[in-house]
């Protein structure tokens, strides 16, 4: 039995040659050094170690591998300390699918690559079924025709799953995409509601893979095997924290970025690149540390890769309010970082929330005077709130816990998204027009979010995503850092 990848091609690491950063005449010859470092060779073979271990869901057995995982490879680039911290707090009903295979007719049966199951699908021995097609929007079709079969639908399968169910229908078979612009071969993945007695399992497929079956049911020939061993179970992700320890240890600045695949898939735009990206700035940070390389730094820095997105950065939340010993200055988030349908941008959002002032305008400094350099960033832009990301839990906390907080990212979602620019955000490195129009991926929460389809066609994405944070912890953290100026002081007092 495979584990979560049964059928598929191991993916080999393709290196792309990335220029070394350019230097400005004013910029800080340490700082420029320590840009230099950033490797996509490491980040790259990174992402294709955590997509190997599993969808590294927060309170699984793959996302415990992938915390262990982690916590070596903090140790190994020469962090001050680590520490594995079981979310408690956090605790949910989680799911694994630990194997399963869907095929297309018998003789012999072809293996539907792009087929993933949708999370918290009950698991199913192998069985091979007719196919029915339910086509339109479902509201004339007879679902005693599908009794003891498979049915092929195109639209979301979780208001059908009490028809099926009373139908008793084997599977689901569903191509639905929303309104993301997918790539065609990529099968978008979702969750079923969260239950340990759904009745009847989702598989996810391709629109090219539900055309071959589409044509096999008119045929009056369409038969599938399936089959899924899966697991439902209460769990308690574990979040890594290393530590660069600064002058002052009881103020930190975290970098961070969720740990687990999110929609239950390979995961490696979402998010192993951006666990990539915090592993690297660490690795290059601590380097220049131990030769002498890196300016004092005035506060701890933390990198931080939740266990589970949001319910683990809300867990921390929790324990920091909790902690008057230590205070968090600033939060860092990457989140697709590793890939980008029609641009070569680099995003930082949200810039229209009054507490990330500071942050922004240092990022936005460190954003628009590289973008257009020779191995920099094509664009540079802020952009207002999206939401969905952990940086939200800092920023949306009450008054008094609440942090700058902010993402960076090369793209987001599965279709653009366009916005209005946020009234006094000048945005001269933008070259897109009046509005603001944020990347995407075309593979987005599907099951070709592999690493051959994102980071190592795109690897630049990730070495722009770090050289960014490893600047950022000099210029916001380090001397004269700017989110320790009087100004910050005194906007805490408000």
């Amino acid at each position: 039995m495979r584990i979560l990848c049964i059928c598929r091609p191991l993916l080999a690491f393709l290196p792309v040659a990335i220029p070394a950063p350019s230097e400005g005449d004013d910029v800080a010859p340490a700082e420029a050094r320590i840009a230099a470092e950033v490797s996509a060779e490491r980040m790259s073979k990174e992402v294709a170690a955590l997509v190997a271990i599993g969808p590294r869901m927060g309170g699984t057995p793959s996302g415990d591998r992938a915390a262990a995982h982690l916590a070596d490879a903090f140790r190994a680039a020469g962090v001050d300390s680590v520490e594995v911290v079981t979310d408690e707090a956090a605790k949910r009903l989680v799911h694994e699918e630990e194997w399963f295979s869907v095929r297309l007719g018998d003789s012999p049966p072809r293996e539907l690559t792009s087929a993933w199951p949708y999370g918290y699908s009950p698991s199913l021995a192998p069985s091979a079924v007719d196919v029915v097609e339910a086509k339109g929007d479902l509201s004339g079709f007879d679902w005693t025709t599908a009794t003891g079969k498979a049915v092929l639908v195109h639209s979301s399968p979780r208001r059908l799953i009490g028809s099926a169910s009373g139908a008793h229908v084997v599977a689901i078979l569903t191509d639905f995409t929303g309104d993301f612009r997918l790539d065609p071969d990529a099968a978008f993945i979702q969750e079923l509601p969260p239950s340990k007695t759904n009745p009847v399992p989702v598989f996810a497929i391709s629109k090219n893979d539900a055309a071959a079956i589409s044509a096999a049911v008119a045929a009056g020939a369409a038969r599938v095997g399936v089959g899924l061993g899966s697991s439902v179970h209460e769990g308690t992700p574990k979040t890594v924290i290393a530590t660069i320890r600064g002058k002052d240890h009881s103020r930190r600045l975290v970098l961070c970025a969720h740990g687990d695949s999110d929609s239950g898939g390979p995961g490696a735009d979402d998010n192993a690149s951006g666990e990539s990206v915090v592993l690297e700035v660490a690795r290059v940070l601590a380097q220049a540390k131990r030769s002498g390389g890196l300016p004092q730094l005035e506060t701890d820095v933390e990198f931080v890769i939740w266990g589970s997105e949001i319910h683990s950065t809300n867990a921390y939340l929790e324990r920091m309010k909790s902690d008057s010993t230590r205070r968090v200055v600033g939060v860092l988030s990457w989140d697709q970082a590793g890939t980008g349908a029609e641009r070569d941008c680099l995003y930082v959002e949200p810039d229209d929330v009054p507490v990330n002032a500071v942050l922004v305008n240092a990022l936005a400094s460190i954003g628009e005077r590289f973008a257009g350099k020779d191995g920099e960033w094509k664009e540079f832009t802020t952009n207002r709130s999206l939401g969905g990301a952990d940086s939200y839990v800092f920023t949306d906390a009450p008054e008094a816990a609440r942090v700058p907080a902010v993402t960076i990212f090369t793209a987001a979602f599965g279709q653009p998204t366009t916005t209005v620019p946020t009234p006094g955000r000048a945005h001269p490195a933008w070259n897109g027009g009046e509005s603001i129009v944020v990347d995407y991926s075309r593979f987005y929460h599907s099951s070709r979010d592999v690493a051959a389809n994102t980071t190592d066609r795109e690897p630049w994405n990730m070495v722009w995503c770090a050289r960014m944070g490893a600047r950022a912890v000099i210029r916001l953290v380090g001397p004269k850092g700017a989110l320790l100026q009087p100004a910050d002081a005194t906007s805490r007092k408000k």
